[in-house]
């Protein structure tokens, strides 16, 4: 799962995660990697699951997906439509 995500470093993505109950989404290089704990894109830091912070999706300038959270992917997104 990492590994594709990994062959994107040094290259734009766009990041959609929640932030304290707010999706919120950085488009801009993917420069670091740290599996199962976070990503760095641009100078911001990431983690995949944090204190009020969930990494949703990571995707390429095509729109193809480098990494989705399937495990929270209902509960997260019900809880936008409320």
């Amino acid at each position: 799962m990492f590994e594709k995500l990994s062959r994107y470093i040094g290259k734009a993505v766009t990041c959609q995660y929640i932030w304290y109950g707010v999706v919120t989404s950085e488009t801009s290089q993917l420069t670091k990697v740290e599996p199962c704990k976070g990503i760095k894109i641009g100078a911001m830091w990431i983690p995949f699951i944090g204190r009020g912070c969930a990494i949703m999706r990571i995707y390429d300038d095509d729109d193809d997906v480098l990494y989705e959270n399937f495990g929270n992917r209902g509960r997260l997104e019900s809880s936008l439509h409320r």
